[in-house]
């Protein structure tokens, strides 16, 4: 763990964050292995896809037509 950093609290972002939703959308990765591509944290993979779902009423991605 970083010096005075808690990685406990960490949320993906950029294109790791989005790489992580794009790879769990597929269907074909769990947690556990798409953080083993992106090299982070299995609970950063999740708190992601949870704040993104969360971030769009239960969907992963956005309705289509949403604008």
């Amino acid at each position: 763990m970083s010096a005075g950093r808690d990685e406990r609290a960490t949320v993906l972002s950029g294109d790791i964050g989005l790489a992580a939703i794009v790879l769990w959308a597929s269907g074909q990765f769990d947690t556990s292995s798409i953080a083993d591509v992106l090299n982070v944290r299995e609970d950063a993979v999740s708190r992601t896809l949870h704040m993104s779902r969360s971030l769009n009423d239960g969907k992963l991605t956005p309705a289509r037509g949403a604008r």
